[in-house]
């Protein structure tokens, strides 16, 4: 229907730019991709994006804000011994990503303030658009990539480069006052790493990952708990005591996991949160018909 109204702009993607010395004007001289912040209508206009983000958009930003902190604080907690280093380290993570959140929002149009503008996203293919560039007689190409879910794709990669800066200049300053290098140094280095990681997968698979987020939040909330407690062997609710800090941290994390991912799954439906600590508690009290020693005490009994 569009391609019928504008014929001699073909593509999913491509549109008419407006005019830059009369906005209200369009180029119809020059079907191609749109500006950055715009995105091709049904007639094939390049109109600026000013809607704000749906609740689900949001919530997929926080999921790719909180990676970054998650795996620094896997690290963490695998590497630091010390409980003053480990709690220090903890805090200036979450104080890092959440400066690279406000300052992403702050960089982001409207800019200086902390709300968004928004394309939307229609489909899967929107994050890939450098696949529908339309060919003419299968001869000339025409280039309409662009970033069609403005701004998921950028102020993610933006806020990747924030934390990564402002790790490299609060961390070491701070924790030298603490300990030495060698003491916090290691998920310092990780960081380095997994940072460049985060950034080619958003780039390569962003649009599955904003489909699938959800699934994954729960999935990965469950099977880290699961294996954290059988790891550290913790069978009750009271042995999961014996190291209250770190285990509370934990217990509280996946909580928090789950609620998010229950709340992007139910479609603004809060209510279904209730089922968040149903898991914990029905990781506990199955726990002993599975126990392996219980199981071979049942056998030799019988």
């Amino acid at each position: 229907m569009a391609e019928a109204m504008n014929p001699l702009c073909i593509g999913r993607y491509c549109g008419y730019p407006p005019d830059d010395e009369l906005p209200d004007t369009w180029q119809l001289d020059k079907c191609g991709a749109c500006p950055w912040g715009y995105k091709a209508n049904e007639t094939k206009y390049c109109i600026q994006c000013d809607k704000p983000p749906d609740i689900y958009d949001w919530l997929y930003l926080g999921f790719m804000a909180v990676l970054p902190c998650m795996l620094h604080w896997i690290y963490i907690l695998r590497n630091q011994k010390s409980l003053k280093l480990m709690v220090a380290q903890i805090l200036l993570s979450i104080f890092e990503c959440v400066c690279a959140c406000l300052l992403s929002l702050i960089s982001s149009e409207p800019k200086g303030d902390l709300q968004l503008v928004s394309c939307g996203v229609n489909q899967l293919s929107d994050w890939y658009t450098m696949f529908y560039n339309p060919q003419i007689e299968y001869t000339q190409t025409i280039h309409c990539s662009q970033e069609a879910v403005y701004p998921l794709m950028t102020i993610v990669c933006i806020y990747y480069a924030y934390t990564l800066i402002l790790m490299l200049l609060f961390r070491p300053f701070i924790l030298s006052f603490i300990a030495a290098a060698k003491e916090w140094s290691g998920p310092l280095y990780a960081a380095l790493y997994f940072h460049p990681i985060l950034v080619v997968i958003h780039a390569f698979i962003g649009g599955l990952i904003y489909y699938s987020f959800p699934y994954i939040t729960l999935l990965v909330s469950l099977v880290a708990i699961a294996t954290y407690f059988v790891w550290t062997n913790v069978t009750t609710l009271s042995s999961s005591l014996r190291h209250k800090v770190k285990n509370m941290l934990i217990i509280l994390w996946h909580m928090s996991l789950l609620t998010f991912g229950i709340i992007a799954i139910s479609n603004e439906n809060y209510y279904f949160v209730v089922l968040a600590p149903f898991p914990l508690i029905f990781y506990f009290l199955t726990l002993q018909f599975t126990d392996p020693e219980n199981i071979d005490k049942e056998r030799h009994h019988t």
